[in-house]
């Protein structure tokens, strides 16, 4: 079910998406298409949203319009009275001993307890027993333990730093910021000033061959920090994280002790696969047990191994339920969540529905028009063509890619004179650091 939040617009990126974070908080963080926003929509606005939760992340799923500004001021409606009435009335009644009934804790009646009313404990013993709710199906209970992001250190980075010579140290620190086109921008933003000021510019060939040279023994000690940091945490790591250190590590490490540990992170992503894939099929097995199909569907969309098929029993169980789902006496509400969960299922080509609607809902018939590529299967039983206007479907499970740091501030000349300053490189201004919003969003 969506939830209402208002949402901060941080950034607009070369894809057409934007990055997005909670309106005066740093999280929950994410991004988001375009196509979801108004078209004179620009970094800083805040906007009121529809948002689905899900186990990694947060999806927009619309955005509500914003509220036109009241032109007339708002007033109080005064209702005068008739002048040749008071403006206070009161009313004094009487009311006789007698009149009153009995009270709960009095004891028999004055009149002798003479009353054709039974008492109380045989009116409640003569009720007809209430209807009691049925309870809904329990949630399946899987230890699963929560994921956590990967926290890297600094350690390799500054001890790689404090090793250069001083003249090489500003060049460094500009590439751990931005890499080689942030040394570019800082080379060309100072020459632009040097020439306004009547200097001679620098010369940027010697400086980017040594950034060129210093690239990859940054990104080492930059790998080396987060592989330490994810050997720590191993057992508890998100796979995404440990996933995209073992991807980089054939580039990173180059010597025997990174090595070493890069093949300890594989093996350790490996066990971790198995241990997180047998504990996902125990949760979907669980979840079909108490009948909950529409979040088994959700959860068989999302196997922490990739390209590993259902087990067929539980396919088989997965197919049966969200046809048995899909009923003539199913509301229209029912039948949407069945099929957005179904979408992106392994099962989604083969569930045929149980029975159809008598008459097909607006809403419904709008769903599988959208989903119709999804779904073909079911498009073709109700006869729908895919909608060519709707957006394309997405799976759930999206990440945000990281934004491109910003631009660093260039580094100021260290000397007057020309010839040392092609010689010596730049000294840095203050280090910029990493853009917030380019974060992974946590639940």
């Amino acid at each position: 079910m969506p939830r209402r939040i208002d949402i901060e617009l941080t950034s607009s990126r070369d894809d057409g998406s934007w990055t997005w974070r909670a309106a005066g908080a740093k999280a929950p963080k994410g991004s988001m298409p375009a196509t979801l926003l108004p078209a004179a929509s620009k970094v800083g606005d805040v906007l009121r949203v529809d948002a689905e939760f899900f186990v990694d992340g947060i999806s927009i799923v619309g955005v509500l319009p914003a509220k036109g500004a009241r032109q007339e001021p708002e007033l109080l409606e005064f209702i005068s009275v008739a002048k040749d009435e008071p403006l206070v009335t009161s009313t004094l009644t009487s009311r006789k001993a007698d009149d009153r009934g009995p009270r709960r804790d009095s004891g028999p009646r004055r009149d002798g307890g003479n009353s054709d009313r039974p008492p109380r404990t045989e009116r409640a013993e003569s009720r007809a027993p209430r209807r009691s709710r049925p309870e809904p199906p329990p949630m399946p209970v899987v230890e699963r333990p929560k994921a956590k992001r990967l926290r890297a250190g600094k350690t390799h980075r500054t001890a790689l730093l404090e090793s250069l010579p001083a003249e090489q140290r500003p060049i460094a620190e500009q590439v751990v910021l931005g890499g080689l086109p942030a040394v570019r921008q800082a080379i060309e933003k100072q020459n632009a000033e040097r020439t306004a000021a009547g200097e001679t510019a620098i010369a940027a060939g010697p400086l980017l061959a040594l950034a060129e040279k210093l690239v990859p023994k940054v990104r080492t000690a930059e790998w080396r920090d987060r592989a330490e940091a994810a050997h720590r945490d191993i057992e508890v790591l998100d796979l995404r994280d440990l996933r995209s250190i073992v991807s980089t590590a054939d580039a990173a490490g180059r010597d025997e002790e990174s090595r070493t540990l890069a093949q300890a992170l594989k093996d350790g992503l490996t066990a971790r696969v198995d241990a997180e894939h047998a504990s996902w099929l125990a949760e979907l097995i669980a979840t079909l047990d108490v009948g909950r199909i529409v979040r088994a569907l959700r959860l068989s969309s999302r196997p922490p191994k990739a390209g590993s098929p259902l087990p067929p029993e539980i396919a088989t169980r997965l197919t049966d339920g969200a046809g048995a789902a899909l009923t003539s006496d199913a509301a229209a509400e029912r039948w949407v969540a069945v099929l957005e969960a179904l979408a992106f299922a392994p099962v989604r080509d083969k569930v045929i529905p149980a029975s159809l609607p008598k008459e097909l809902h607006p809403d419904l018939k709008a769903t599988i028009a959208r989903l119709a590529t999804r779904i073909p299967k079911i498009a073709h039983i109700f006869e729908i063509t895919p909608d060519r206007n709707a957006p394309r479907p997405k799976t759930e499970r999206r990440r945000p890619k990281k934004a491109a740091p910003k631009p660093p501030p260039p580094p100021a000349a260290t000397t007057e004179s020309p010839v040392a300053a092609e010689d010596a490189p730049p000294t840095p201004a203050e280090p910029v650091t990493e853009d917030e919003t380019a974060s992974t969003p946590e639940e």
